[in-house]
């Protein structure tokens, strides 16, 4: 980014474009002067004031109400597509006129909720009938059969979404012919949802990412078990998968208990990627190395899998590393990337990249590399 303002600076000829990618979001403060000089630097130039897609309004809120302002800038800025709001007492309501709902098509909430995120979600979002992406914190199941208790608005919204992250609840009420292909949830689905996803969106889901909360409780129960065989069938398509758990194989792990390192919050990882295979007595989960490699090889679509190890290692685990390899060696044709995360280890993630890679003597193979200690949270396409 430094680089393209550098660009924009010196080269007037290489200055339009630059200007989209670097007024495509824009962060509005509610300093004493700065909106007003705002204003004007978007009212005098037309260029800037149509590159701008994204309003981020998270932090205008917060010294005085600038409500004439928002209003002035929304209406300048012609071609914004996407809200960033905070969630709390600050949430700036007051942009939701006919025109604003009519035009947004992305939202993103920051913060937990509160009065004002209820009516936003209940009364205002069923009245957005451009919406087609949405971004919510955490809400506990309870918040929602409190705030919504036939589901009618919740419904209504999410039944338009083609993407959403947030938690599982409004995951209930999809509908067939919903054009979802993009989700991320940030608390366990249960399988019986996630079956119902697959019947109704399934086909054309392409990335499902599922956040994992760690607990103390390292347990799995078979009654929240969904056998790794049915993930094909159900997400046939996907190109973008995580996290799921990666243990030791039977025969590495201490004979008492065969508990390991699975939360109920991971459950739903687990079930989506088939790394847990329920013992025939008991009601705990162990890895079933093979049922996972089979499950993934059956997603001829992916490109990027992500994986959490809690083994605790100074260096890579040895049985995580050979699963690893076995990934690699079924030579998906679009998988490109394997993110690791190791919470427990130094350092805590590793990203394998698959590269292209010139020879002198046979022209050009593939190989894949490892980068340690980066970023690895999902990205999607």
């Amino acid at each position: 980014m430094e680089d393209l303002k550098v660009i924009g600076f010196i080269s007037s000829e290489y200055r339009s474009l630059v200007l989209p990618f670097l007024f495509h979001r824009i962060r509005l403060w509610s300093w004493a002067q700065g909106l007003g000089s705002l204003i004007t630097c978007l009212q005098n130039n037309v260029k800037l004031a149509s590159a701008v897609r994204v309003l981020n309004l998270q932090v205008i809120w917060s010294t005085h109400d600038p409500s004439e302002d928002l209003r002035r800038i929304i209406e300048i800025t012609t071609q914004w597509e996407e809200f960033v709001l905070p969630t709390g007492d600050n949430l700036p309501l007051v942009v939701f006129d006919d025109n604003t709902r009519l035009q947004l098509r992305r939202l993103r909430c920051t913060g937990r909720g509160g009065v004002k995120f209820r009516q936003l979600l209940v009364d205002i979002l069923p009245t957005c009938t451009n919406l087609v992406g949405l971004d919510i914190p955490d809400l506990e199941d309870d918040w929602f059969m409190t705030s919504d208790p036939t589901g009618s608005a919740t419904a209504t919204w999410v039944n338009r979404l083609r993407k959403y992250r947030g938690p599982s609840s409004p995951l209930g009420y999809p509908r067939g012919g919903a054009p979802l292909y993009q989700l991320t949830s940030t608390t366990a689905i249960s399988p019986r949802k996630l079956q119902r996803l697959g019947r109704l969106v399934g086909q054309q889901l392409v990335a499902l990412y599922v956040d994992i909360h760690w607990t103390g409780d390292l347990s799995l129960s078979v009654a929240n078990y969904l056998p790794p065989s049915t993930i094909p069938s159900l997400f046939p398509n996907l190109q973008y998968v995580g996290w799921f758990p990666v243990m030791s194989q039977r025969e590495s792990v201490p004979h008492d208990p065969v508990r390991n390192i699975l939360a109920p919050t991971s459950l739903l990882i687990t079930h989506i990627h088939g790394i847990a295979q329920p013992k025939s007595s008991g009601d705990e989960g162990i890895l079933d190395a093979n049922e996972v490699l089979s499950a993934i090889k059956q997603l001829h679509h992916l490109r990027q899998v992500w994986l959490i190890s809690h083994q605790c290692s100074l260096s890579l685990p040895e049985p995580v590393s050979i699963f690893i390899q076995d990934v690699q060696k079924m030579s998906l044709p679009y998988l490109h990337a394997i993110c690791l995360w190791t919470p427990n280890s130094e350092p805590p993630s590793y990203a394998f990249r698959k590269e292209r890679v010139e020879s002198a003597n046979d022209g050009f193979h593939t190989k894949w590399t490892c980068e340690t200690g980066v970023w690895i949270a999902p990205v999607f396409d």
